[in-house]
């Protein structure tokens, strides 16, 4: 009861963003069909993205949310404009370029969108595909087919990337009538990891041939996870680097620069026409919170996720 009500309100929460789109093609649908030309890019990262929604319908939301932005930039300009104390020429300027930054934000937001989810989705499958095809192989040497291996597996409550694939491919058979290879294609086409590709590619070959699924996965899991071990002990060199450097920016560098302060006070209150107290606070007040948190960006940025 619980699982049905979670998957109906991300069903729900899943509608309420299409219906935007598709509130922006029935007002612009018409017109951007015809006139605007595709973007190649653009259409690939929707597919890649796992986005539920078609090329037109989404260019068509990229075009309501540019004059939005267009409309908004333009009150946001006329309000400075009158706010201001400006010559009349930039009185004048002011709106249009506010419009104008206004509708290229619009725009530019939705267009880099997409990209951003295909990069979370490859990091995330990056992070799984190991476990999940060990996962398989125990689910291949139990005897499961194919089929009931992505079945089991999107039977999972979870929102990881490719138990939302396998998701999409038992839809795609039980709805829309495919068969377990073209399903499979299907995934494999929108896959924006190439050692994901490979291995779903990989499968569909074996499956073809009728070679043996188990040792496909065994092997394909040795090999991933000698990677994984190979990637956590990089990770864990460059960790003792970052600390290296933690270790000389923030704690012998402010140091440092404190005993070498302290020592010309004696001699002179000021240093290149700096005063030195100001110079000593700007070291400890500046200089060392801004380059903890880059440090802590930097970390932060290198973690997995998950």
């Amino acid at each position: 009861m619980i699982r049905l009500r979670k998957q109906k309100q991300v069903q729900q929460e899943k509608k309420k963003e299409t219906d935007i789109y598709h509130k922006a093609y029935n007002l612009l649908g018409d017109k951007i069909t015809t006139r605007v030309p595709k973007i190649a890019k653009l259409e690939q990262n929707l597919l890649l993205s796992m986005l539920p929604i078609s090329y037109h319908t989404y260019v068509s939301a990229m075009v309501l949310f540019a004059i939005i932005g267009l409309v908004a930039g333009l009150a946001v300009g006329i309000a400075l404009a009158f706010i201001l104390n400006v010559s009349l020429a930039l009185k004048i300027a002011l709106p249009i370029v506010c419009a104008l930054l206004g509708a290229q934000f619009g725009f530019a937001a939705l267009y880099v969108y997409p990209s951003l989810l295909v990069n979370t989705r490859r990091r995330m499958i990056a992070e799984e595909l190991p476990y999940f095809i060990s996962y398989m192989s125990m689910l291949c040497a139990s005897g499961m087919t194919p089929e009931a291996m992505f079945r089991t597996i999107a039977a999972e409550e979870s929102k990881e990337a490719i138990v939302q694939d396998a998701r999409m491919l038992v839809r795609n058979v039980d709805l829309l009538g495919m068969d377990f290879v073209s399903a499979l294609r299907n995934i494999t086409n929108r896959s924006p990891l190439t050692s994901y590709t490979e291995m779903l590619e990989g499968m569909m070959s074996t499956i073809k041939a009728g070679g043996d699924l188990n040792e496909f996965f065994s092997s394909g899991s040795r090999v991933m996870m000698e990677e994984k071990k190979l990637a956590v002990k990089k990770f864990g060199e460059t960790l003792g680097m970052l600390a290296e450097i933690y270790t000389i920016m923030l704690v012998v560098f402010p140091l440092m620069a404190m005993i070498m302060l302290a020592i010309m006070a004696i001699m002179s209150k000021d240093i290149g026409g700096m005063d030195i107290m100001l110079a000593m606070n700007m070291v400890t007040y500046i200089f060392v919170p801004i380059a903890g948190i880059m440090v802590i960006l930097i970390i932060e940025s290198m973690m997995p996720k998950r």
